[in-house]
């Protein structure tokens, strides 16, 4: 872009980058000196097909300066990328856990959450499926009921409770195949109907499971830090107990977005 007016001091003017009319996203103002020129980066990721209007505007004391408008057209999204939050654990000891789903309890309930700063991705990012790993003792099949949903809980504090998830999106119901695996592979994954939205919060799971026949031991991978998620479970035979937290409920988790 190139100035024709007067000097304009570093700072002393906003670069800023609209699309239908909405500011997304803003540049660094630089020095630019009358009749020098400067180039300005901006990004934004439109996460739905259709037709958008941009253009940059430059604003400071007294002047406001827009570029032309450019329609674009955006396709629907084809691509999928994997997100893995963490690394799991090696240890020997405790480096699974029964979360999400408690393979050996006749009833259980979980919940996972994970802060916004602990995800490297934003709002408006299209959620297409889950998936945790780890091994599975025998083959076993378990009803599960799972939801996701956003919150402004990032971590659970005592009194422990589960969030009300009442208005969240059920991914999952019905029994779901655990398949025997000595070896560590990906064990669980739940594929949504459509994709969900990320709100920009916190992002929940929850788990309702009912064991079918015997069970199996399910050893989820366990993230090796302990610091990117949090989880609580309790077992539902276990009337009126608090759902307790603890170190070996951090699972793994694989995004598909």
């Amino acid at each position: 872009m190139q100035n024709l007016g007067v000097d304009e001091a570093e700072g002393s003017y906003r670069a800023q980058l609209f699309v239908d009319g909405v500011a997304v996203d803003s540049a660094a103002s630089v020095s630019l000196p009358a009749g020098g020129s400067a180039s300005f980066s901006f990004h934004y990721t439109p996460h739905a097909a259709g037709s958008y209007r941009a253009y940059v505007q430059l604003s400071g004391a007294g002047f406001t300066l827009s570029t032309d408008t450019v329609a674009t057209t955006v396709a629907a999204e084809t691509g999928e990328r994997v997100v893995q939050i963490g690394k799991p654990s090696t240890s020997m000891w405790s480096g699974t856990t029964y979360a999400p789903v408690y393979g050996t309890r006749a009833l259980s309930q979980t919940e996972i959450a994970l802060a916004p700063e602990a995800l490297p991705f934003g709002a408006g990012t299209r959620i297409k499926a889950v998936a945790f790993q780890g091994t599975v003792a025998r083959t076993a099949v378990q009803k599960v009921h799972a939801m996701i949903g956003c919150s402004a809980v990032k971590k659970f504090s005592f009194p422990y409770a589960f969030s009300d998830h009442s208005g969240w999106t059920t991914i999952y119901n019905g029994p779901y195949n655990f398949e025997k695996t000595t070896a560590t592979a990906e064990i669980m994954k739940i594929n949504m109907a459509s994709p969900f939205v990320y709100d920009g919060t916190s992002l929940h799971l929850f788990f309702d499971n009912e064991l079918v026949g015997e069970g199996a031991a399910l050893n989820f991978t366990k993230e090796a830090t302990g610091q990117l998620c949090s989880a609580i479970m309790r077992d539902k035979y276990a009337t009126g107990a608090l759902p307790m937290p603890t170190s070996r409920h951090q699972p793994m988790l694989l995004w598909f977005i």
